[in-house]
């Protein structure tokens, strides 16, 4: 910042914002893909006892694990509106499912009709897809200019703005040979 004691000047104060949003994106993407690993987690546990009930359900909470897996890698790597979007679609549409299979049944398979029990673990990766849906939406909120991800923001964060630099070249004296 400008001298020791004085205010910070009006491109310090521009610039401060702006890595304040990329902090604040850094931080949200980062809970994000730990909400979306934990809920993959929980489902991992649950293949095999669904793969006994039915090849088909179990193969649904292996793809899904996958999806939650791999979603949590993307958000880490090339995150931006348009997987934020996929991403509220997709655990909206795992919310859904779960909803129908608590209340009115399972829809496919040989369990069709019946309901299926609320139990802790299955309750608390809904929760966690419901708490990822809120950060997506967040994070649609808090816009980065360019890219985006945690790669791509702590570039940011490095590299030195235009103002900076300009402010370093009018700070050097020009040498006259």
């Amino acid at each position: 910042m400008g001298r020791v004691g004085s205010e910070p000047t009006l491109a310090e104060r521009s610039i401060q914002p702006a890595a304040r949003r990329v902090r604040l994106v850094k931080a949200l993407l980062v809970v994000a893909a730990a909400l979306s690993l934990g809920a993959a987690v929980i489902h991992y546990y649950y293949i095999e006892e669904h793969s006994l009930e039915w090849w088909g359900y179990g193969l649904f909470f292996a793809l899904l694990t996958a999806a939650q897996a791999f979603y949590a890698f993307l958000l880490l790597r090339r995150a931006g509106p348009w997987l934020y979007w996929i991403g509220i679609v997709g655990t909206v549409g795992v919310l859904v499912v779960y909803l129908v299979t608590r209340t009115i049944g399972v829809l496919l398979g040989p369990d069709s009709n019946m309901v299926e029990q609320v139990q802790a673990p299955d309750l608390i990766a809904a929760l966690l897809e419901a708490m990822l849906v809120a950060v997506l939406g967040v994070l649609l909120l808090v816009p980065i200019p360019g890219r985006s991800g945690i790669a791509a923001s702590r570039s940011r964060e490095e590299a030195p703005s235009e103002t900076s630099r300009a402010r370093e070249v009018d700070t050097h004296p020009v040498e006259t040979t």
